[in-house]
């Protein structure tokens, strides 16, 4: 075996299993994420992609909240999954100002848990 195939081994499958909280979270993001878009006054390529990649991720959530209870396996793509980590960061930046209460901090959590899955770039094909 050369070295290059030694090199690539494959990584073991890794997986993030959404929970009907986490969709419902991630949709809230991902509403909040489109609204801040909205108000952009420049229409840019960058910004036409993002909405085209928001509405894809939107989808997905929809689908995936349908089928709860139904094995439902999903795939996010790497622009799919950096739209979900800014979602989710902005989604933390309007937590951070609600007062401190326990369900404040079990979606905090689930943004955490939520964040490392957008952010794994372990999964991504090499380019």
């Amino acid at each position: 075996m050369s070295r290059k195939h030694r090199n690539r081994r494959r990584q073991p499958f890794r997986c993030f299993t959404f929970s009907p909280e986490t969709v419902k979270l991630l949709q809230q993001a991902m509403k909040l994420f489109a609204q801040s878009l909205s108000r952009a006054e420049e229409q840019s390529e960058k910004l036409v992609f993002a909405r085209e990649v928001i509405q894809q991720v939107n989808e997905k959530l929809d689908a995936m909240w349908t089928s709860v209870g139904v094995m439902c396996l999903t795939r996010f793509d790497y622009n799919e999954k950096i739209v979900i980590a800014a979602a989710i960061q902005l989604y933390m930046l309007e937590l951070m100002a609600v007062s401190v209460s326990p369900q404040r901090e079990k979606e905090l959590k689930r943004c955490q848990q939520l964040m490392r899955f957008a952010l794994d770039s372990e999964r991504e094909p090499e380019r």
